[in-house]
């Protein structure tokens, strides 16, 4: 069984999060710039991202652990 602890978690979760957020801009980008909409670049879903990599984590805990 691999060790896991709570920089193991953080580091996860934090590359959960970035993935995420970096994928949605990228997936939302081109209709951005069609629409000269950039603003609705600047404030991806912050919360969603956060919330999923602790669902995700603790998915991965309850399978992998």
């Amino acid at each position: 069984m691999p060790a896991f602890n709570y920089e193991t978690e953080k580091e996860f979760k934090a590359n959960f999060v970035s993935t995420f957020l970096a994928t949605w801009v990228a997936n939302h980008y081109d209709r951005a710039c069609a629409e000269g909409r950039h603003d609705t670049l600047e404030k991806p879903p912050v919360e969603d991202a956060e919330f999923l990599a602790d669902k995700a984590w603790r998915h991965y805990e309850e399978i992998v652990l």
